[in-house]
């Protein structure tokens, strides 16, 4: 159950909830250069990282994994199969967005918001992922804020 298909045009990927942020971003970083918010853990699957809000490393600038839920296909605990979004079952998809476990429904596909690639998506011990050609120390220059510069720059040399 690893479902990801990409709308690159409307910039949304729908994703069964057992694919993981790295999983995810990978394949829209390597396909479309697109980009969507994942947790601090990159084996962590979406479903658990929407439903409990969505903390990770670029929610200030992009908001927590639950703003970017933009809908859901649902198993209520009637056994009936609806699809949740701001229009249609508006209260399902309210209820999804940081209920954690205690959601009254299961989860089978989510609607995830879309964005541009931002030029640093994350910095790792000894890599630092962008979307520059130049060097790294060129990427330290430009990228990383002041008080980062002396650690990344340590990290690379």
């Amino acid at each position: 159950m690893q479902e990801i298909s990409i709308d690159a045009q409307a910039k949304i990927a729908k994703i069964s909830p057992s694919v993981s942020g790295n999983t995810l971003n990978k394949k829209l970083r390597e396909e479309y250069d697109l980009f969507t918010p994942s947790a601090h853990g990159v084996n962590v699957g979406m479903g658990g990282f929407m439903m409990c809000g969505g903390h990770g490393w670029n929610s200030r600038q992009f908001g927590l994994g639950c703003e970017n839920l933009l809908a859901l296909d649902l198993v209520t605990a009637e056994g009936k199969l609806i699809h949740a979004s701001e229009t249609e079952n508006s209260d399902y998809l309210w209820a999804a967005r940081g209920s954690g476990p205690g959601f009254f429904g299961a989860a089978t596909r989510y609607y995830v918001k879309l964005h541009e690639r931002p030029p640093v998506t994350k910095i790792k011990w000894r890599t630092v992922s962008a979307r520059s050609t130049g060097t790294r120390s060129d990427l330290v220059h430009r990228c990383a804020a002041p008080p980062f510069r002396a650690i990344l720059k340590w990290f690379s040399s």
